[in-house]
């Protein structure tokens, strides 16, 4: 069975994070990776996966609906995506825990 892996790039639009946030996070050691040739930094799906579910425990409800649902902004009404944007700047800083397991 073959893993997936993934770039920091495409880690960080999945989470729709900076993707130096990505490599901070690696840094630190909150997110398994490694680095293929001298550039090339990859990381296992699976792993990035892991991180996300704690921090959903404590997202507030619009940004898990808006997750969940994929509801684009252009479908938004105004006041829903104010609220939507305050709520992921407030949570915005705090790093995802990994899951112990």
């Amino acid at each position: 069975m073959t893993t997936e892996e993934i770039g920091v790039k495409e880690a960080a639009e999945l989470l729709n994070v900076h993707p130096q946030t990505i490599r901070r996070w690696i840094r630190l050691g909150h997110l398994p990776a490694k680095r293929v040739g001298f550039k090339k930094v990859l990381i296992r799906k699976e792993d990035l996966m892991r991180m996300i579910k704690p921090a959903q425990k404590g997202r507030p409800e619009a940004i898990l609906s808006f997750l969940r649902e994929g509801t684009g902004w252009e479908e938004m009404t105004d006041e829903e995506a104010q609220k939507l944007i305050r709520e992921i700047t407030a949570h915005r800083s705090k790093p995802p825990r990994e899951v112990q397991g």
